[in-house]
């Protein structure tokens, strides 16, 4: 399932799965990749724009937002000037309902050229719209939305950076402690039950 998933994705990255929902995975990104303290862009194009900004405030970040009319808004003056000012994370909701925010354009690239963990939640549009899968550090989509099945699994690809930082983190995490599901995938095994009937 999980090679069949970086098909999917289109991505070269490993893939975890974990059973919860999209936002599950969600928390999972914010918990492993934000510390206390650090200053997190939000790209907000509607509702899981607005789920990034309240993950990052539960777990302790400065959260800077910049709401997106359109894609095209990525590409403004607004991402840069927050990046200038020392944000460190990204986060953005791909395909945020009725609206699709590249991440791969303007925001994205600035956000790599400053040193930023770029996290996509691309619950609606994974599957559905084109993205550079791989210019981000951690993308994430749910069993529901495009694969059409029950929901309850959430899955993601998390870059070779993002599981380097994941060791730096002091965040405290446990169900959703990503560095332990990977290394359980490696050997083959899945360290959140997945009951089939």
């Amino acid at each position: 399932m999980l090679k069949q998933l970086q098909a999917f994705i289109g991505t070269s990255n490993d893939v975890v799965i974990l059973t919860a929902s999209g936002t599950g995975a969600m928390e999972a990104a914010v918990s492993n990749l934000c510390n206390p303290g650090d200053t997190v862009l939000v790209l907000s194009a509607g509702k899981f724009g607005e789920r990034w900004v309240s993950l990052a405030k539960t777990y302790g970040c400065k959260v800077r937002v910049v709401r997106l009319l359109t894609a095209d808004d990525l590409d403004g003056g607004g991402a840069r000037a927050v990046f200038r000012r020392g944000a460190r994370r990204l986060c953005a909701g791909y395909g945020d309902l009725d609206r699709r925010a590249p991440l791969h354009s303007g925001a994205g690239r600035d956000g790599a050229r400053h040193g930023c963990a770029a996290g996509g939640g691309r619950i609606t549009g994974l599957g559905t719209t084109h993205l550079e899968a791989d210019a981000v550090d951690v993308i994430i989509g749910g069993s529901q939305k495009a694969l059409m099945i029950p929901p309850g699994l959430a899955y993601l690809a998390a870059s070779e950076r993002a599981w380097k930082r994941m060791e730096t983190t002091s965040q405290p995490r446990y169900y959703f402690d990503l560095r332990k599901e990977h290394k359980s995938n490696a050997k083959g095994e899945a360290r959140t039950r997945l009951r089939l009937r």
